[in-house]
């Protein structure tokens, strides 16, 4: 079973990245797997019950993928590194011939044998523009709505510049790592990959894939995901 990694941070388009891998057949795209391994579990269970008591993303506890048996398999091994839970996968479900991990950070991956690399990007000013919106409790702004994260940055702009400089030096320092050690991955824009037909092609490519792999329909839908 090969492996695909996706980096970025987060609100970078990592999940929507996954979700088109998902439809190729064979592939199967597990989410970001990190959250299964048991010290992480451990560290952070307590303060979470989602991490406590682990379940698929998208189907719940009646996935047919992270099934019972294999999530209490991977708890009472103890896995570990995300090697252990690949092995784990793979004896149920060797059907499967590409699994795709969105884990993001390079630190989760030691001890990994990774067949893919992907660093997933946005235009700088939509990432940051993400990140605010998808933040915006922790900055104060208790409504959903885009105007009210508006009016909280024209109420104190002073704050907000502070943090978007946070967050950019966070981008140079997350991508100059991400591209120090992945020599081997490919930048994924995820603002061109649905409009640049050249970029779509160069995606596809890399894995080995075709237009017959990934529904040309998934690569349109982004248009309204990103």
């Amino acid at each position: 079973m090969k492996k695909v990694q996706i980096l970025g941070p987060s609100y970078s388009g990592t999940t929507v990245l996954g979700y088109i891998l998902n439809t190729s057949d064979g592939w199967f795209f597990g989410s970001e797997v990190h959250r299964l391994l048991y010290s992480y579990v451990e560290k952070y269970g307590a303060k979470n019950k989602n991490i406590a008591n682990p379940k698929c993303d998208f189907c719940g506890m009646d996935c047919k993928y992270w099934t019972r048996n294999l999530l209490m398999e991977l708890k009472d091994n103890k896995s570990d590194t995300l090697q252990d839970i690949y092995d784990v996968f793979q004896k149920h479900h060797p059907e499967i011939s590409t699994f795709v991990d969105s884990s993001k950070k390079l630190e989760f991956f030691h001890d990994t044998k990774i067949d893919y690399t992907l660093i997933a990007s946005k235009h700088p000013v939509r990432l940051l523009a993400s990140r605010f919106y998808n933040k915006r409790e922790s900055l104060g702004v208790n409504s959903e709505a885009l105007s009210s994260v508006f009016n909280a940055i024209q109420g104190d702009k002073a704050k907000f510049l502070d943090y978007a400089k946070e967050e950019v030096n966070y981008f140079y320092l997350t991508y100059s790592d991400f591209f120090k050690n992945s020599a081997n991955g490919m930048l994924i824009k995820m603002d061109e990959i649905v409009f640049d037909e050249n970029h779509k092609n160069n995606f596809l490519n890399f894995l080995d894939l075709s237009y017959g792999n990934v529904p040309l329909i998934i690569l349109q839908i982004m248009r309204f995901t990103l």
